[in-house]
């Protein structure tokens, strides 16, 4: 009984995770690709960084780009708001030499110090 009932709070509990929300796009050899909503590419579709104040913020923003790029340079960074929402954009040039803005939803430690 024990072992039923473990399996279903397991089952529960995968069920009710949330998981990333994915666009399908076709890229340029007609092939379906697996796109993340939350990649980066767009204000839309900007990185949500949480954070507790901007010094740990600010941190976890260029930890996420290293992931998302690493051995990128950094060209600019901005920053501003849009519909109630702050955010940092970074202009970077990836390792393979292409330039990029990513786009970083900062508003959960935007002015907490």
């Amino acid at each position: 009984m024990k072992k039923i009932m473990f399996v279903l709070v397991t089952v529960f509990f995968i069920s009710c995770s949330s998981t990333k929300n994915t666009d399908a796009v076709a890229d340029s050899k007609g092939t379906s690709v697996v796109k993340m909503a939350n990649d980066g590419s767009s204000y839309e579709k900007a990185v949500i960084i949480k954070a507790k104040d901007e010094m740990s913020g600010v941190s976890k923003v260029y930890s996420k780009l290293n992931e998302m790029y690493p051995g990128f340079k950094l060209i600019s960074q901005g920053s501003g708001s849009r519909n109630g929402k702050h955010y940092d954009t970074m202009k970077i040039m990836t390792s393979n030499g292409e330039e990029k803005i990513v786009y970083f939803d900062i508003t959960s430690f935007y002015g907490k110090f």
